[in-house]
């Protein structure tokens, strides 16, 4: 499994980056101009919020707009982003923490809910099939067909990066991720994803959630 161990990014690099996409962004002729506090978003996930992996950051668009809120408000009171071990998380937190209210969040995530999803290229070595299996036990939650289920409050993971929902999967089981007291919705994922056999389980299922487009 490929975990991402980069030192967190200083806010000035960050804003470096963000200026770049930006004007990138421009000569492309883009329209609907994003709201305030998505331009530090672009800096890692990515210009139409792809996602890129060579920074661990996920696609973010088409996410369902509650639940990105809830994962930046999580951040922003440090639910996550508080451990040690969970250096990407940290820097996501120092992000989130320049969010200025609620509704700067809520605004934020509308947009990235309402870009185009990327179809994401398959990135690890697994089997699909063995994934199918074991997705079993996250149908409850996330649906048969892993398009999220709002009541239960689990995202859409169709078409997700494989190679994040592999690392997240790690996260719960090694209590990087889910172990705060407030964070109950985690907190029920991590013996769901403890229950995984061994490290390849992680992958194979993640293979199968990213071909679920």
């Amino acid at each position: 499994m490929r975990i991402p161990r980069l030192p967190a990014l200083q806010l000035a690099a960050l804003l470096a980056l963000t200026q770049t996409y930006l004007c990138a962004g421009a000569q492309e002729g883009l329209q609907h101009p994003a709201p305030a506090g998505v331009a530090l978003c672009d800096s890692c996930h990515g210009l139409k919020s792809e996602g890129l992996e060579a920074l661990g950051a996920p696609r973010l668009a088409g996410v369902q707009p509650w639940y990105l809120e809830r994962q930046l408000r999580n951040f922003r009171s440090g639910i996550r982003g508080s451990k040690a071990e969970d250096l990407l998380g940290q820097q996501m937190k120092s992000i989130a923490d320049t969010l200025p209210s609620d509704s700067t969040i809520k605004e934020v995530a509308g947009y990235l809910s309402g870009l185009r999803t990327v179809v994401g290229k398959q990135t690890l070595n697994g089997d699909p099939v063995r994934g199918k299996q074991l997705y079993a036990r996250c149908t409850p939650c996330h649906g048969a067909d892993a398009e999220g289920i709002a009541s239960q409050q689990a995202p859409r993971l169709r078409g997700a990066n494989d190679w994040y929902v592999s690392r997240q999967l790690q996260a719960f089981r090694s209590g990087a991720r889910g172990n705060d007291p407030q964070d109950t919705l985690g907190a029920i994922m991590r013996p769901i994803a403890s229950s995984l056999p061994d490290e390849q389980s992680l992958e194979d299922l993640a293979i199968y959630v990213g071909t679920l487009q």
